[in-house]
C-alpha cells in the first residue's frame, strides 16, 4: 500500500461509518404529520373504496386493500406513501392533497404497522 492510500482508505472509512451512524438517526426521527387528523382525512376521503381503521374488515365489492394491509408491506415506508400519493393511478381518483394532508394520511397508515 503506497502511503497516500493508507491515509485515503481510512478516511473513507470513517465517512462511511458517519454517514452509516446519521442514517441510523434519520430511520428513528419521529415523522412529521398527525395520525389523528389522517384517520380522520383517511374516513372522509378514502373510507367509500379502502378499509382505514385498525380493526381492519372486508370490503367485498372492491379490491382496494386496506390501509391496514398497506401498512404490513415491507416496502411501505414514508417515502414509498408520499410517491403514491403523489402519483396518479386508474383505479383511484386524481387527490390533490396538501403537504401536511400527505403527511397526516402517511403518518396514520405507518402508525397500522405492527411491530
Amino acid at each position: 500500500m503506497t502511503g497516500l492510500s493508507r491515509p485515503l482508505s481510512a478516511a473513507l472509512g470513517a465517512v462511511w461509518l458517519v454517514g452509516f451512524d446519521a442514517a441510523a438517526v434519520w430511520a428513528d426521527e419521529t415523522l412529521p404529520g398527525d395520525p389523528v387528523a389522517g384517520r380522520i382525512f383517511a374516513e372522509q376521503e378514502c373510507g367509500d373504496c379502502h378499509d382505514v381503521t385498525r380493526e381492519g374488515g372486508d370490503f367485498p365489492l372492491n379490491a382496494a386493500p386496506s390501509f391496514r394491509d398497506v401498512a404490513a408491506l415491507r416496502s411501505t415506508t414514508a417515502l414509498s406513501l408520499r410517491v403514491f400519493l403523489r402519483s396518479t393511478h386508474r383505479e383511484m381518483p386524481d387527490l390533490m392533497l396538501t403537504r401536511d394532508e400527505q403527511d397526516d394520511v402517511i403518518a396514520y397508515i405507518l402508525s397500522l404497522r405492527e411491530n
